[in-house]
């Protein structure tokens, strides 16, 4: 029976996404509304509700003329299977990064994440970009050996393979002196994770 409660709720695309909605929401929504953020039809977004509510997971408000939607944060499944999966997704890649930090050469005097995965667009076929600043030249090989490495790592346990960019500090500020657009997109949107900041570094 437990099984059968937990394959409902979160069958299929359009339950899945309300579910996410609800429980990312800092309020109670209108159904309207949760149509808008799960990318369903109202009607759509309606009879998914119109369920979820039967399975005590979600709760109804009546405030006429709306009718307000909101998780059941005291149902177990939202307490434990939803905040597993949701606050998963949402950490999954700070973990990620934090493991990758933690046998970070001492070469690598600066980690930025930029691209997709710093903007939170990762798709199916994305790389998760990385720009590696290294104190000289010698050690490159060095560098890129360990995030080949831990590419391979990656890709198996979050799919997601890294795309190291590796550049030495005086590299770095010579195209940050010469208005390169790369430099620009990564001070712009990048995110430091290890080392110094980018304040620091230019």
């Amino acid at each position: 029976m437990t099984h059968s409660i937990i394959e409902n709720i979160f069958a299929g695309k359009a339950r899945f996404g309300i579910m996410r909605c609800l429980y990312g929401a800092t309020q109670a929504l209108t159904g309207r509304e949760i149509a808008r953020r799960a990318g369903l039809s109202p009607q759509q977004a309606h009879n998914v509700l119109k369920g979820l509510v039967s399975f005590g997971v979600v709760e109804l408000k009546i405030a006429a003329p709306s009718h307000l939607f909101s998780l059941n944060r005291r149902h177990w499944i939202v307490a434990d299977v939803a905040r597993a999966i949701f606050d998963g997704e949402k950490n999954w890649l700070d973990n990620m990064l934090r493991e990758l930090c933690r046998t970070l050469p001492a070469s690598v005097k600066s980690l930025v994440l930029f691209g997709s995965a710093a903007r939170g667009q990762l798709r199916g076929a994305s790389d998760i970009d990385i720009l590696a600043l290294i104190e000289n030249d010698k050690y490159r090989d060095e560098a890129f050996s360990y995030f080949t490495g831990r590419s391979a790592w990656a890709l198996a346990h979050c799919h997601y393979p890294l795309a190291p960019v590796v550049l030495t500090l005086g590299e770095f500020r010579a195209k940050y002196r010469q208005k390169d657009d790369f430099v620009r997109t990564v001070l712009k949107t990048g995110r430091v994770v290890a080392g110094k900041l980018m304040t620091e570094v230019l």
